[in-house]
């Protein structure tokens, strides 16, 4: 059965292929127009942007959270957050201009502005 799934020839040829494959991963990561900011260095008054169910969201960061919890105004969401997983709550901005809405969401979907 080795044989005739290429015997160590095949494998090597296998074993190129998932590496050249895992460097093209990284190269796009690395040379991608998002630029995703590590969790401690998202500050309180940062405009900040994620993705969204309508398409690209932007808005200011107005609370860090990296121990515990924190109920978003208006709102029935609380978000949570621990020193390595920290949450943020963010006033939406729409063309520029703030608004009302206020959403919460984990530092990690976020990228800075």
């Amino acid at each position: 059965a080795w044989l005739l799934w290429g015997g160590d020839s095949g494998a090597r040829w296998a074993e190129s292929k998932r590496n050249a494959i895992k460097g093209s991963q990284k190269a796009l990561w690395a040379g991608s127009a998002f630029s995703f900011q590590k969790a401690e260095s998202v500050k309180v008054g940062q405009m900040v942007s994620w993705n969204s169910s309508g398409g690209r969201a932007e808005g200011k960061v107005l609370r860090v959270i990296n121990n515990g919890s924190y109920s978003v105004p208006n709102s029935s969401l609380t978000i949570t957050g621990t020193p390595d997983s920290p949450a943020a709550a963010i006033r939406v901005y729409r063309n520029g201009e703030p608004t009302d809405t206020i959403v919460g969401h984990k530092v990690k979907s976020l990228t800075a502005k």
